[in-house]
């Protein structure tokens, strides 16, 4: 669907400052072997356009916001008591802008964010028992990348002065940021269903979880001090 400003109460201190967004999606999915295997599978885009506008009231900049997020999933009946599953997610977003409107255009940064999720699983069911096991991996990724390549020089300026926000904000954001996280993990369990004629049924279950996370980060100053 589609919706922008005219939907919305009108902003009265800034006229300007208006928006439109943008959501659509689609699903397909369906039988691979009868009975046997099968998948489904989406994709869904969101995307938003936001136009920003000084504390003075000029107009600053558009910022879009785009999201694309994708899923998968396979599932096969190996035999009447085995089941394996493939899953994966993606969902980069992409946003070329700062929305805050004390953030001046050489202060501006875009920013890309998001990841893939991959999932893989075992199920097992026999007489009392029931077996899992699975792998899990998610990537994600936070990277801040400054407009213009400046050091970042904000004035100060004495209580009762007039300025505005260029003025203020001189140079660029200063730095380029990247953030990159990993995990992964393992894990298993085996549980088994007790029936007894005196005190009824009991579980009784074991499980272990073996997982590995990094955490990469990165800051690149721009620009002389």
């Amino acid at each position: 669907y589609f919706q922008d400003d005219i939907f919305v109460a009108d902003n009265d201190n800034f006229e300007d400052e208006t928006f439109s967004r943008f959501d659509a999606a689609a699903t397909f999915g369906g039988p691979i072997v009868q009975d046997k295997a099968w998948f489904f599978a989406s994709y869904r885009i969101v995307n938003r356009e936001d136009d920003v506008v000084a504390p003075e009231g000029n107009f600053l900049r558009s910022v879009e916001n785009e999201a694309d997020q994708g899923f998968a999933k396979v599932s096969w009946a190996l035999t009447d008591s085995d089941l394996l599953t493939g899953t994966f997610l993606s969902a980069p977003t992409d946003i070329s802008g700062s929305r805050s409107s004390t953030t001046s255009n050489a202060r501006d940064f875009a920013r890309e964010q998001g990841g893939d999720r991959f999932a893989i699983g075992y199920n097992r069911v026999w007489n009392a028992f029931n077996l899992e096991l699975g792998y899990y991996d998610h990537t994600a990724a936070l990277n801040d990348v400054s407009v213009i390549a400046e050091a970042r020089n904000t004035i100060a300026f004495r209580p009762g002065d007039t300025f505005t926000l260029q003025q203020e904000q001189l140079g660029g954001e200063g730095s380029n940021d990247e953030i990159t996280r990993a995990n992964d993990l393992v894990r298993g369990s085996l549980e088994y269903l007790l029936s007894t004629d005196s005190v009824g049924d009991h579980t009784i279950k074991f499980g272990y979880d073996l997982g590995e996370s990094s955490l990469f980060e990165n800051e690149q100053f721009l620009g002389s001090p």
